[in-house]
């Protein structure tokens, strides 16, 4: 069975149709942007009650891996940085849960 040129160009033209239709569905969400979105609010970061949360979960689990991400952000805002940092360094060398657990312990007493 061949298809005709008119029936090629009828099939094709009804497929850019409906690709155009969907597109434009798609993409239509009413005018709401960014412009429309509420404000957000950055958590502050930095307190003391979050780090001894973080802390807490660490010396809790003895899992430090991705836990210990953002904690240099929290350690900076606090006033015996110099300590708590020095013992950030050892926790992230430190090879065993229970290495990990006293060490994040330790960091619990200075705060």
């Amino acid at each position: 069975m061949r298809i005709g040129t008119r029936d090629w160009i009828r099939t094709a033209a009804g497929f850019v149709a409906v690709a155009c239709m969907v597109a434009g569905v798609a993409g239509c969400d009413g005018g709401a942007g960014p412009s429309n979105a509420p404000a957000s609010v950055e958590p502050s970061i930095g307190s003391d009650e979050q780090l001894r949360e973080r802390l807490q979960y660490i010396a809790d689990t003895g899992v430090a891996g991705s836990g210990l991400g953002g904690l240099p952000e929290f350690i900076e805002k606090h006033s015996k940085k110099a300590e708590l940092m020095a013992d950030f360094k050892k926790l992230q060398a430190a090879g065993s849960p229970e290495q990990i657990k006293s060490i994040a312990k330790a960091m619990l007493g200075k705060l």
